[in-house]
């Protein structure tokens, strides 16, 4: 069983990870953010999204990520 200070103190760390970006980036008009930490649990991902700005922005921000790593794999391929 874990600690539980121990499992705060990872969600702090998080957390906080997120919080320094959107203080980086305070002069952009939006972005997102997706971050993941591995877990004790085989098969198991802590993932955590932020975002900033308009969620129609975010979502084309999501979608002209994708495609670009759609692209990238196609490109390693050939």
């Amino acid at each position: 069983m874990q600690n539980p200070r121990s499992s705060t103190r990872s969600l702090e760390k998080i957390g906080n990870a997120h919080e320094k970006v959107r203080r980086i980036l305070s002069d952009h008009v939006g972005y997102v953010l997706v971050t993941c930490r591995p877990t004790t649990q085989p098969g198991r991902l802590e993932v955590e999204v932020s975002y900033e700005g308009d969620p129609d922005l975010a979502s084309y921000l999501v979608d002209g990520a994708q495609g670009y790593f759609e692209n990238e794999v196609m490109v390693e391929e050939v």
